[in-house]
């Protein structure tokens, strides 16, 4: 698994939550 595409994923999902709250 490549760590950057983890990373990037991690932060798509926090500021989806960010808008979603």
């Amino acid at each position: 698994l490549n760590t950057f595409l983890v990373y990037s994923f991690c932060l798509i999902l926090a500021a989806n939550l960010k808008n979603y709250s």
